[in-house]
């Protein structure tokens, strides 16, 4: 099978361009993450720019890691096979050994883009392809120590299970036959604050819950632990104990097993463990305020104290006196200050974080003693393995992501200069002349962050060295002042550029801004100080190497307790380290690969063009396709190329007789424009990738008339060959399926009747407490009340059902509908408007009066109380007669019918309710008939059947008082409430059950009203002279 590099051009509209520089349009960055996206869908994770591997992570088994496929890359030509990380390993392998040149592979790419396994594949093909030679310990040794730095080293995070929470640069020294002989391991920027603080959904690093989940139940009793991860404060934080597909027990053993290949011994493993353990208790030690002295705080949880102590083997009043109380050196006169609680919390967890610390650097020098080359020889030479944090931008972005994109920055600025010496290189070793590129250089960027006396590490060092308290604004304004002018630092300094002015409205009061080559990035000052700073305090560190535990006592000197001299900054080392690992980069031949990460699901089989185009951009692909394009985008061996496509020229086809050199001159003159290609030494070079994709496209068409001529001799030999392979073979896959088969169904029907099995098992002890058998069918229950609720749930207030719950969730189910009510209740009363709320409380008072003593008050209930009775023409009379004599608000209008005192004749009248008083009005023009003051109504008084007589009391002073005042109503509720509401009179409602009522007429005479029971409602005068009402029944 041909797997050349350009048998993979013909199929490029399917699968993408296996190599980014043959991209047509290269500039273009939609085109070139459709690429990326056609490899990656098509299974393709691997893709050139140039020697540059970009590799894209699948998160799954794409079957491309085996022995076989090690072999295939073994020694092949970087060209012949596809695009694969073996590729690049192999290359610089045999570069290594060839030309005795040490080498360098460099990993970078965001947190679960695949940094960490890529580094395994490579230590696996190396410890594959040396195998034939001496130094399987040393093998065995550096593929082990992976294992441990993950446990100590790795942490689950958002983005992934198992995130690199540190920088590992590791060299692998080679003899001259290739055989390893020696390691060392560097390691950058260990995430500390990890140890002590965990966001949402994260781990503490791995090494704590596999101690606490594979040790074994005596060695957790010794170390005073218990298994449970919830039970302490530094493992619960992110509540996520347990990773899907990892195995803590089954880690924590690879581990052990792991230390004993590397030879620590069962007293180192102990003290390691210890370490460990004194940490997770560390995290459980709280403080209060002494209740005696006030300034004095006082250790709470005294066990884990001891624990400690007992653990790490020093005397706990000493550590108490530690965490609790600072040792203040004034002059030589060293006096103890006790600490707030805040310094307290602080304190320990300084603690936890430098001991842990300690321990990781302890680990790395361990291995390193193990593995490092103890002879010095000459003969020897390196190939080292990079696997460095990438570029990272978070919503809120501190120190750490600061010194993890400084990092990058300097990579990036190593990165293109060694890419274009590697162009120059190969231009000037093949005779063809170089033509300068220009490229984004982004060494101002790298002064701004770095520069001596001015850069921001410098001025960050200066404010941490002030006296005084200085705070993240101090050191804030300094940067302001020193770099408020500087076109890639932006903040909100009064020095602003009106060009950047805009972009003050995304940046926060406390961030500064750095235009990094990959983009903007806005950090967070907040805890700059301190985390540079990164102390501990004297007494702490005096009481660490009081202890007999060997990691412990040598965590720090006495030259470095008793030293007066501020001790060298976090920013400064990081920065040191970061120099010192440019040095050692520059110093050997570099190959690189870039990780990608698809989508932020940690999902197969979707590609994010988003997620995937900020990494892109982060990883400056397309600035190093650009340089890699600037010349010659197509170069090949002469050889290679005269034989591939001889057959597209005359003169070479079918054989050339000259050299290689003279051959492919012919044939590039027949194929190509002479501006369009030109030869070196060894290799012929085209300029545009549409020339090699033309004659690819002309040797695929050529081809089949090859195959033609091939296939007319070979066809008959070949299908009398497979066909006696088909015959034998479906006899064996005929017999083998049959069996196959029965096995699967076998194992189908065992599956099935274990799941029914403890199904049936789980419903007959459903009642019983929870365990392993029932505790699956009890979830099922819960899960399926729990549905059937949320399509069941009451739809309104007044809705009191409510399904019946299992008992495993009776509690759970009376909170829920508890809840649930309180809910509702409280989205209906926000429902409310304040008129809606007035009428309310008016149907209410009217209830409370009413309900049950008056005959037609039901007929009320539904019909809400209005403010206006009066229709159209009604309202019109209204307005020309009383509302031009009368300025007062009305509160209620209706049409009443009025009777005379004496005769009872019936007359149409409005009656109007102000916020003073009620008017009787005329019901033709709208004039006054009676003015009514609130204060003058005695009583209001309604009888208790189905009528709508209301006989309002009045007094009778003077010879103007006609006395009480008769009226019919429609709606004889209403007019009771308004009227009572306006007057605040509600105690003056009086409903008679009575047969007659008496009325009070002018000249103090007195009047009857009968009140009787019929068919329908009647109001007149009697025969016998009085007012007669009858009420329906």
């Amino acid at each position: 099978m041909d797997t050349s590099f350009e048998s993979n051009i013909a199929s490029r509209n399917q699968v993408g361009v296996q190599d980014f520089v043959l991209l047509e349009d290269y500039r273009s960055e939609p085109a070139f993450l459709e690429n990326l996206r056609k490899r990656y869908n098509e299974g393709l994770i691997y893709t050139y720019i140039g020697s540059v591997l970009v590799s894209v992570n699948p998160y799954k088994d794409v079957g491309i890691f085996t022995s076989q496929y090690m072999k295939n890359y073994y020694r092949a030509n970087f060209y012949e096979q596809p695009p694969h990380i073996y590729a690049i390993t192999d290359n610089a392998y045999r570069f290594m050994l060839n030309e005795a040149q040490d080498q360098c592979i460099l990993i970078s790419g965001e947190s679960g883009a695949g940094k960490t396994e890529a580094s395994k594949k490579i230590l696996e093909y190396l410890a594959e392809v040396s195998s034939h030679s001496r130094g399987k310990d040393i093998r065995d040794m550096l593929l082990n120590s992976n294992p441990i730095l993950e446990a100590f080293g790795n942490a689950r995070t958002t983005r992934n299970d198992n995130s690199s929470r540190f920088g590992k640069y590791m060299d692998i020294e080679f003899n001259r036959m290739g055989a390893p002989i020696g390691g060392k391991i560097l390691n950058y920027l260990l995430e500390k604050s990890r140890v002590v603080h965990q966001l949402p959904g994260e781990r503490n690093f791995h090494i704590f819950y596999q101690l606490l989940s594979g040790a074994s139940d005596k060695k957790l009793q010794s170390l005073k632990l218990q298994r449970n991860p919830q039970n302490y404060f530094y493992t619960k934080q992110g509540d996520a104990d347990v990773i899907k597909g990892k195995n803590d027990t089954a880690d924590y053993k690879e581990i052990i097993k792991a230390f004993e290949i590397l030879n620590f011994s069962t007293k180192d493993i102990d003290h390691i463990m210890d370490v460990v353990a004194a940490v997770i208790h560390l995290g459980d030690i709280n403080f209060k305020r002494d209740d005696e002295e006030e300034d004095k705080i006082i250790i709470t949880k005294q066990d884990s104290l001891n624990h400690v102590a007992k653990i790490i083997k020093c005397a706990g009043v000493t550590l108490s006196q530690a965490l609790t109380h600072r040792t203040v050196d004034v002059r030589n006169d060293k006096t103890q200050t006790p600490l707030t609680i805040d310094q307290a919390y602080y304190a320990r967890d300084a603690l936890a974080k430098a001991i842990y610390s300690r321990l990781f650097t302890w680990l790395v020098g361990e291995i390193n003693t193990r593995i490092l080359h103890k002879e010095s020889s000459s003969s020897k030479n390196v190939l080292g393995i990079l696997d460095i944090y990438g570029f990272e931008v978070f919503e809120v972005n501190s120190f750490e992501q600061f010194c993890i994109n400084y990092c990058n920055e300097k990579l990036h600025q190593l990165f293109i200069n060694l890419i274009l010496k590697s162009e120059q290189e190969e231009y000037e070793s093949e005779g063809i002349t170089w033509e300068t590129i220009d490229y984004f250089n982004n060494k101002e960027i790298c002064t701004l962050l770095d520069e001596r006396h001015n850069g921001i590490y410098a001025v960050l060092d200066e404010q941490c060295l002030r006296p005084g308290n200085v705070t993240d604004v101090d050191f804030l304004d300094a940067l302001k002042e020193k770099h408020g002018n500087h076109k890639y630092f932006i903040s909100h300094s009064s020095k602003i550029s009106k060009a950047n002015s805009k972009l003050l409205k995304t940046l926060k009061q406390q961030n500064f801004r750095i235009k990094h080559y990959a983009g903007d990035v806005d950090y967070d000052v907040k805890g700059f100080v301190d985390k540079n700073n990164d102390l501990l305090y004297r007494n702490l560190k005096e009481t660490v190497i009081e202890s007999p535990n060997p990691i412990l006592k040598t965590a720090y000197n006495e030259s470095e307790i008793n030293s007066l001299k501020r001790p060298t900054t976090a920013g400064t080392n990081f920065k040191t380290s970061v120099e010192q690992l440019l040095q050692i980069l520059s110093s050997k031949h570099p190959s690189y690969v870039r990780c990608i990460k698809p989508n932020n699901d940690k999902r197969p089989n979707k590609f994010n063009t988003q997620v995937v185009s900020h990494q892109v951009k982060y990883l400056a692909l397309l600035e190093n396709l650009r340089v890699r394009r600037a010349g010659f985008a197509y170069r090949r061996h002469f050889e290679f190329f005269l034989m591939r496509y001889k057959c597209l020229c005359p003169q070479t086809w079918p054989v050339w007789k000259g050299e290689d050199r003279d051959g492919v001159e012919v044939l590039c003159k027949h194929l190509y424009p002479s501006e369009e290609y030109q030869l070196g030494k060894t290799k012929v070079f085209l300029r545009n990738p549409k020339m090699l994709f033309d004659v690819e496209d002309k040797f695929q068409e050529k081809k089949h008339y090859i195959a033609t001529v091939i296939q007319s001799k070979y066809r008959m030999h070949a299908q009398r060959k497979n066909y006696l392979k088909l015959v034998a073979a479906v006899s064996r896959i005929a017999n083998n399926w049959r069996r196959l088969a029965a096995m699967k169904l076998k194992e189908r029907r065992k599956r099935a009747t274990l799941a029914i099995r403890k199904f049936i098992k789980g419903f007959l002890t459903r009642h019983e407490p929870l365990s392993d058998d029932n505790k699956q069918f009890i979830q099922y229950v819960r899960i399926s009340f729990l549905e059937m609720l949320a399509k069941n749930l009451p739809k309104t207030v007044l809705d009191k059902s409510w399904p019946s719950a299992p008992a495993s969730l009776a509690a759970a189910s009376q909170q829920l509908q508890t809840m649930y009510m309180q809910q509702m209740v409280r989205t209906y009363v926000k429902q409310i408007t304040p008129e809606r709320k007035h009428q309310l409380t008016l149907k209410l008072k009217a209830s409370e009066i009413f309900n049950g003593k008056k005959l037609n008050y039901p007929e009320s209930v539904a019909n809400p109380f209005v403010i206006s009775r009066l229709d159209f023409e009604q309202a019109n009379v209204r307005q020309n007669g009383f509302d031009k004599t009368c300025n007062e608000k009305i509160v209620y209008a209706t049409s009443v019918t009025k009777y005379d005192r004496h005769g009872y004749k019936p007359r149409g009248r409005f009656f109007i309710v102000t916020e003073k008083a009620a008017y009787l009005l005329d019901d033709k023009n709208g004039k006054i008939k009676q003015n009514i003051p609130f204060v003058g109504i005695k009583e209001i008084t309604v009888t208790n059947k189905a009528d709508g007589l209301v006989l309002l009391t009045l007094p009778v002073i003077d010879k103007k008082d006609k006395g009480d005042l008769i009226l019919s109503t429609e709606h004889v509720i209403e007019f009771v409430m308004m009227l009572a509401e306006a007057a605040q009179k509600y105690d003056i409602i009086t409903i008679s059950d009575s047969d007659s009522l008496s009325h009070t007429m002018k000249n103090d005479k007195r009047g009857e009203i009968q009140l009787k029971e019929g068919a329908a409602l009647t109001i007149g005068k009697s025969k016998d002279g009085k007012m007669e009402v009858i009420a329906p029944h």
